[in-house]
């Protein structure tokens, strides 16, 4: 527990960190995380692949992309992990 706290903490200090450094402010920094997000998404969705369906998949293959080539609409899933992510930093 006391390292998971520390792991908090420390990502608290860096989103507080990107946002003091961003124009953007907030949501630069709900950007950048919603990217490491996808990432590592990505990396799961592609560790797992070999045990779900071929449609799954197939449906999962076309998000294999960076997170900038993503449409909007799915980039928003990943900023709303995003968000929590932050919020559970603060706490």
């Amino acid at each position: 527990m006391k390292l998971a706290r520390k792991v908090a903490l420390d990502l608290g200090g860096c989103l507080v960190a990107l946002a003091a450094k961003s124009r953007g402010g907030q949501s630069a920094v709900v950007e950048r995380v919603a990217e490491v997000e996808h990432e590592q998404w990505t990396e799961w969705s592609k560790s797992v692949a070999p045990e779900v369906s071929p449609a799954r998949r197939a449906r999962w293959q076309k998000y294999w992309v960076p997170y900038k080539d993503l449409p909007d609409d799915v980039k928003e899933l990943d900023r709303a992990w995003a968000r929590r992510a932050i919020q559970a930093a603060k706490k």
